[in-house]
This record gives structure tokens, sequence and C-alpha cells, in this order.
């Protein structure tokens, strides 16, 4: 009596229903909408298990004789018919909301019919067991459901049929034909749920497609990036002709090891005028040889050592092994012989030297920055010592390196300090000894560091690009300064100018320097450009027209310091040169050495044969004048007449010489009358 009390207790009938929203009250991941529809799809799963079973249970309970087939009938016809009820519900035009609220109901009912129908048979442990089993099962997928609905149908049925063929029990072919009939309306069932499914699970695999479809696509991106990833860092971080280190990556290493304190030794190796192979036999040969050589070492270092290629001609060895002095002494001459070994290059049988210069950590330098500046400082002492050698890294070099940088930072800003002017050389006539020209010679008097040699500020001045507008404020003077002289003593006196390779690379020097000399009226032929030896080799096209224009255009050409460079004869027939200016060093010999005196006569009369003037530099002896006027010398320059004067003083050297002349011109003529 207690029990059927229970049984029709309001909240019993909607105990399912309680136990769904308290699900979804935990689940609050999901939407609420989206709740709704996925209780909605478990409600039907929990009415499917509740028909199955209670379909079981009647069939096994006629088999014992307590149901009759009846029973059977009209209990497998009312839960069908819940279900069936449900899949309409779920199918309606409705709110999801609304869904799960009727579900939910039919659930609750249809587990109440099933208790009123079969009670009296079974004990409440056995609904109590079933609503157990119900609930966890509202947690499973649809597709678990599928194939358990599907696999306990086959059972009963295969159960039903045993038992009817092997007579283990008397049962009338009512309840054979009663268990085949929920057989047949389960599978029904089964296949109007994967109907009503169908479209919802050929959405779902058309949606996972696309979502395949597309991690595909970003799968194919990553891999895209990845590689341009790869390719970036070796553009960044490697050269890409010798494959090796470049240089952000070859400081990037350097670094790591000094961070990480061990010894380790630097080595700079350069090659020794490798534009010269660029220039002769062409950039594709000049890039085979630069690989030929990061080979050539690369297989002659020790496994532990790391090499780069720092710039065009430049390769560094990071070294950590052997790295006391005397065992990277021998390691980096054997380096230097090994290269000298020829190169066979497209049919080139080429013959290389090169220099180095090396830095010890930490007792050269404890930073990366002064790790480089020392190499490079070491390289350039073993180039100036004659190339083709190794040279290691000391103290002295460090206090040039210091006073080299504090040139550069000074000469930067030496003309807007107005710290740059000019002296004037005269060059006379070797016969009659009267002027002809001057040379302008640029001077440097720093307001910090005193007075600087032109052979120590014009280099640097070329390295730093300063000699560009230091060349420009040379002509502007110098030119000016011909006017001047022209005006006040009426003299037509030339006046010779050095320039710098850099100058003659500018794209509008020919038309500055023609503005300059317009601009001071003074004529093309007034104007001397000295050109060093050195400055052919390149055999720049640019600089060889720009020299062409000059040449046509009025301004005389001259070859200075002839006999100290390559000493090309071809250079006197290939470049349109005026004047030929004859090195002090072969001066010096002039009195006290026959074969010297022969050189030199040899020198001018080859000039003259090509319709070249001579000036011959340093003269400072009354014997050497003697014997360049012997040999018919065109013009002279040195202490013996004049060391170089400021414009004051220039101009009182010409009034003097101007006096002198006269008088020793009067003198001749009183003697000849």
């Amino acid at each position: 009596m207690y029990l059927r009390e229970f049984i029709m207790n309001k909240k019993f009938t909607f105990f399912i229903y309680d136990v769904i929203h308290a699900v979804d009250k935990v689940a609050n991941t999901y939407s609420k909408d989206e709740m709704y529809e996925y209780q909605t799809r478990l409600m039907v799963a929990i009415v499917g298990v509740l028909t199955i079973a209670s379909n079981i249970s009647v069939i096994f309970l006629s088999l014992i004789w307590k149901i009759s087939s009846f029973d059977v009938i009209y209990h497998t016809i009312l839960t069908l018919a819940f279900y069936f009820l449900l899949m309409l519900i779920k199918n309606l035009k409705i709110t999801n909301e609304l869904k799960i609220h009727l579900a939910s109901l039919i659930c609750g009912v249809e587990y109440l019919t099933i208790f009123f129908i079969l009670y009296e048979k079974l004990t409440f442990t056995y609904w109590f067991t079933l609503l157990l089993i119900i609930i966890p099962i509202i947690m499973m997928s649809d597709r678990i459901m599928f194939i358990y609905i599907i696999g306990v149908s086959i059972l009963t049925f295969g159960l039903s049929v045993g038992i009817y063929y092997y007579s283990l029990i008397n049962i009338d072919y009512s309840y054979l034909l009663g268990a085949f009939f929920v057989f047949f309306l389960i599978t029904l069932m089964l296949l109007g749920t994967k109907i009503g499914y169908s479209k919802v699970v050929k959405s779902r695999v058309d949606n996972l497609r696309l979502i395949s479809s597309q991690m595909e696509k970003i799968e194919i991106k990553e891999k895209e990036l990845r590689d341009k990833n790869k390719e970036l860092v070796k553009v960044a971080f490697y050269d890409d002709l010798s494959k090796l280190p470049n240089r952000k990556n070859m400081i990037i290493i350097t670094n790591a090891y000094v961070e990480s304190g061990s010894d380790f030794v630097l080595i700079n190796i350069n090659v020794d005028n490798f534009k010269v192979v660029n220039d002769t036999l062409g950039h594709n040969v000049g890039d085979k040889l630069i690989q030929e050589i990061a080979k050539r070492l690369n297989n002659n270092i020790d496994k532990d050592d790391i090499l780069g290629r720092v710039s065009g001609d430049e390769f560094v060895i990071l070294k950590t092994a052997g790295t006391d002095k005397q065992s990277v002494e021998k390691f980096a001459k054997q380096l230097i012989e090994l290269l000298k070994i020829n190169f066979y290059i497209d049919n080139y049988d080429i013959r290389i030297t090169c220099s180095a210069g090396i830095a010890m950590f930490p007792y050269d330098a404890d930073n990366v920055d002064e790790l480089i500046l020392a190499i490079d400082s070491a390289l350039y002492s073993a180039k100036h010592r004659g190339k083709n050698q190794i040279s290691f890294y000391d103290e002295e070099m460090k206090n040039n390196l210091v006073e080299n940088l504090k040139l550069e930072a000074a000469i930067l800003k030496a003309l807007e300090r107005k710290e740059i002017y000019l002296a004037y050389q005269p060059i006379v006539s070797c016969m009659k000894g009267n002027i002809k020209s001057l040379e302008a010679l640029a001077r440097w008097n720093s307001k910090e560091l005193g007075n600087i040699s032109p052979a120590v500020f014009i280099p640097i001045a070329e390295k730093t690009g300063a000699i560009v507008d230091i060349g420009k404020f040379i002509i502007e003077e110098s030119v000016a300064m011909v006017s001047r002289l022209e005006k006040e003593f009426g003299l037509e006196i030339k006046m010779s100018i050095n320039l710098s390779i850099l100058q003659l690379k500018k794209s509008n020097f020919v038309e500055e320097v023609l503005e300059i000399t317009r601009k001071n009226g003074v004529n093309p032929s007034s104007v001397i450009f000295e050109l060093t030896e050195s400055l052919f080799l390149d055999n720049d096209i640019i600089v060889v027209d720009a020299i062409s224009q000059l040449r046509d255009l009025g301004f005389y050409i001259a070859i200075d310091d002839f006999g100290t460079g390559y000493s090309s004869l071809s250079y006197l027939v290939d470049i349109p040169t005026n004047i030929l200016k004859i090195d002090k060093t072969f001066i010096d010999g002039v009195g006290s050495s026959s074969d010297k005196e022969t050189l030199v006569g040899a020198l001018v009369q080859v000039a003259h044969s090509l319709d070249m003037n001579v000036t011959c530099e340093g003269v400072e002896e009354r014997e050497q004048v003697d014997f360049l006027r012997s040999i018919s010398c065109n013009y002279i320059q040195g202490y013996y007449f004049s060391k170089p004067l400021s414009e004051s003083d220039l101009r009182k050297w010409i009034i003097e010489r101007e006096e002198n002349r006269k008088i020793k011109k009067l003198d001749i003529e009183n003697r000849a009358s």
C-alpha cells in the first residue's frame, strides 16, 4: 500500500525530469539552447533503453508463465508508442526548451506505465536497479546508444529462437511471435532513429571534413612558414656563397664563448689583392675562388674550430683548442702556406697570398667589440709590413688603434672647424729657374691633436670618406689662389692638385671642377690634376672616363710618384697624361749611383718620346740640378728651391725671386754692353 501511494505521488512522476535538470545545471559549459538540444537527444536514448529493458523483462516473464502473451504484445505496443511519440516531439518545429520538457514528461510517464503493468510481477529492487542503470546511460553518446540497442535486440530475438528450437521450456508460438514482433518494431525504431539523425550526422561529417580541410591548409601554411623561417635564418646568419656563418652569426658565436669565459683565439684571414682577381678574371671566377678557399680552410681546421666568412675576401676562425701562442702561430702559418697552393678554376691557374691578424681571449680583449678591433688592427699590421704574413695583436697596436679612432673622429669635423689649410710648393723650370707651377698640399692643425702629418691623415681621410669634402676644399682654394696670383703678379702659373679615387668616382665631379674654374675665371689649362699609379690599378671605367673628360676639357693630367708603385709603362700609353713626375727615391741616388742616373735618364727619354713633360721631385742638391739639366728634364721640385709655403710666404718668395731674376738679367745686359 505504501508503495502504491509512493508511485502515485507527483514527485516520482517527474523524477527523471529533475535528474536531467540537475545535469543541466552542472553542464554550464554549454549554452542554454545547446544544452536543451543535447538533453532531448539523451531523453530519446533513455526511452529507448526503457523500451528495450521492459520488453526483455516481459519476454522472460512470459517464458516462465507469469505474463500472458496478450500482456506482452500490449506492453510492447504501448512502450513503442511512447518512443515514437518522443521521436515526433523531437522533430517538431518548437523550441529546444519545450522539447526537453515534453521529452522528460514522456520519459516519466513511460516509466510509470511500465511500472503499473509489471509492478506486481517484479520487486521494488528491480525498479530501483533499472532506474540506476538508466541514469548513467544518459551520459552516453548517440553512437554508443545505437549500438547498444541493436545488440540487445539481436540477443533478445536470438534467445527466444534458441529456447523455442531446443524446447528448453514449453512455450507458446505467441510468445515467439511476440518476441519477433518486438525485435521487428525495435529494428524499425532504430532505422527511423538513424534516418532521423542522418541529416545531423551528415552535417557533422561535412563540418568535420571542412574542419579537416582547414586544418590541412593550416598545417601547409605552418610548414611554409617554417620553411620560410629556415630560409630567413640562412639569409640572416649564413653567407650564401660559402655557406659559412656570416659576420652577424660569428659575432653571436664569439659573444657566447666570451660569456662562457673559456680561452679561445680569433684568426682573421684576408686575401691579398683579391680585387685584382675580380677585375682581371671576372666576378664569377672570384666567387668560385672564395668557395674554394672556404673549402680548403674548412678541411684543414680542427673539428672544434668555427670558420666564418665576415666580408668579401675575409675569413675568421674561432679556435678553442691549442690556444697557446706557439701552437696558434704554427697553425696560422700552415694555413697561410696552404692557401699559396695554386687554385685551378675555369682553366685558370690562380695563385694567391693571404695575411692574418690574431687576437687571444681574454689576454688581448675581454669583449666582442674589442676582439674584432684587435684582429682588424693585427691584420692591418700584417698587410702594412708587406702582406703574406701573420701578426699577433699587441698593446702598441691597441694604442695605434685608439689614436686612429681619435683621428677618424676629428677629421670628420676638421673642415667645419677650419683646421684644414693649404701650403704651396713651387715647381720651377729646370733650365731657366723661373716658377712654372705650384703644388697645393693639404695641412691639418687640429685644435685637439696638434699638427698632423699628411702621411697620417690623408689615408684616414680616404678611409672615412672625408677626402671628398677635403678634396673639394683644396680645389676651390687652390684655383682661387691661381686667380689671385695672376691678378697680382701677372704670372701664368699652373696649380697641381692631388686627386683621390673617391673624388673621381663622384658622379658630378667633372662638372663640379669646371664650375669652380669658371667661377674664378681660371682657364682649365692652368690646373694640373696629379694621380698616383695605384689609382690606375683598379682599371675602373668610371675613373678612366672621368680622367679622359678632364683631359678633353683642357685640364692637365700628371702621374705622381712614378716608380714607387707598380711602375707599369702601359699606363703611360693607355692613360691620357701630360706630365710624368719621377719620385724622390730615384733622385736621391743621382750623384752617387750611376744605375739610378741611367734609370732616371731613360725615364725622361721615354716620357719625351710620348710627348710628355717630366718633373723630378725631391731635388735638394746642386749636382742633382746639374744632372737633370744635362738630361733635359723639364721641371724641378724640391727643397733646393723652396719648401712648401703658406700663402703669405709664397708671395714674399715670388717677389724676391722676381727681383733677383730682374737684377740678374740687368747684370747680364750690363756685361754685354
